[in-house]
């Protein structure tokens, strides 16, 4: 496990998988959202598939951390991040 410097987020490794978490204010409320992380091969390609079955889709874009990331927001409210190494 490691924290992330600028604190309220994290990670947890274990054979291969890596689990990012992050700090949610006030997570008894009704209205705190929650979110994931998934490393993906292609994010465009994962993008693309949830687009084409009417998912709401922050399509990805390249990140000064060398990631192409995306978001899917679920109908609650929660975010699905996904990104994928730019080569």
């Amino acid at each position: 496990m490691r924290e992330y410097q600028g604190g309220g987020y994290g990670y947890a490794n274990r054979d291969g998988v890596e689990i990012h978490l992050g700090v949610v204010p006030d997570a008894g409320s009704k209205s705190a959202k929650h979110s994931a992380y998934l490393w993906v091969d292609d994010s465009d390609a994962l993008a693309h598939e949830w687009l084409a079955v009417g998912a709401d889709v922050h399509m990805p874009e390249d990140t000064q951390w060398r990631q192409h990331e995306g978001a899917v927001v679920d109908p609650d409210g929660n975010i699905l991040r996904f990104g994928s190494p730019i080569d």
